[in-house]
């Protein structure tokens, strides 16, 4: 007795070897773009970054509001405008970076942050500027480091799609509170 094909298995198989590759093309398409993405966010600040740069080369007299904690007291009228407008030029791009950090990679962001608090916890013209209510509070009690970042909300933005990991750590899951800030930098963990 001969058995004779069956099509609507044969279709059936097919169809699935079909989606299969379509999913497989699908992820790595979604994987490219995020990539695409992150590199044009990412380039986007840098550039950012050495037009701030530039900006202080050319206003060298600014510099000392901003990374040598110099005070605004006493600070004459029009010099207090150009710091006032520094500052806010540092606040917008600090802020456009703290929302970006979704698009960026991770090892990108964190150098960023760090810089971010260090100027804004060294800077009194910065202090001074950043009143309440002109920026959204996560950032600016962020910036200041009185809450954690913000954690993701739903269970499926815990996995990274494109890298098929996990995007945090589990101690990061569970950061509800927020942490009493410790005094002095973090202790080293040197080899012994």
């Amino acid at each position: 007795m001969t058995e004779s094909i069956h099509w609507g298995d044969v279709a059936t198989w097919t169809s699935a070897v079909v989606l299969v590759l379509t999913l497989a093309v699908l992820w790595w398409q979604i994987r490219d773009v995020r990539r695409s993405v992150q590199g044009a966010t990412y380039e986007r600040i840098c550039t950012t970054m050495i037009e701030i740069d530039r900006f202080f080369v050319d206003h060298p007299e600014l510099r000392p509001y901003f990374y040598r904690g110099k005070s605004i007291a006493g600070i004459a009228p029009l010099d207090q405008e150009k710091l006032d407008a520094t500052a806010e030029m540092l606040t917008d791009f600090f802020y456009d970076v703290f929302h970006q950090k979704d698009l960026m990679p991770r090892q990108t962001f964190e150098p960023y942050n760090r810089w971010m608090k260090m100027v804004y916890a060294k800077s009194p013209a910065l202090q001074a500027f950043i009143p309440t209510g002109t920026y959204d509070d996560v950032f600016v009690n962020h910036l200041k480091g009185t809450i954690p970042s913000q954690k993701p909300k739903r269970w499926w933005q815990f996995w990274n799609w494109a890298s098929g990991s996990p995007t945090h750590r589990p101690s990061d899951l569970t950061a509800d509170k927020p942490k009493a800030p410790t005094p002095g930098p973090p202790p080293m963990n040197r080899p012994r």
